[in-house]
C-alpha cells in the first residue's frame, strides 16, 4: 500500500520480475534436409544449428515420416 492506497509501482516491479524469470529459446520449427527439397543431411543440418547456438530443430521434409 502506498498511503492507504495501492502502490502504483506494483504492477511494474511485478511485470519486472516475471520478465525476470522467463526465458526465451532460439529455434526453428521448419526446415528441409535431402530427404525432400534441402540441399544437407539431416546430421549435418541438425549440427549447424547446433553450432550455431539453437536450442531445438524440426525437420519438415516433405512425404517422408
Amino acid at each position: 500500500m502506498f498511503g492507504g492506497r495501492p502502490d502504483p509501482t506494483a504492477k511494474q516491479q511485478g511485470s519486472a520480475y516475471a520478465q525476470s524469470r522467463l526465458k526465451w529459446y532460439k529455434g526453428n520449427t521448419h526446415t528441409h534436409t535431402l530427404n525432400s527439397d534441402g540441399d544437407s543431411t539431416p546430421d549435418e543440418v541438425a549440427r549447424w544449428y547446433r553450432e550455431n547456438g539453437y536450442q531445438f530443430l524440426v525437420l519438415t521434409d516433405h512425404n517422408f515420416l
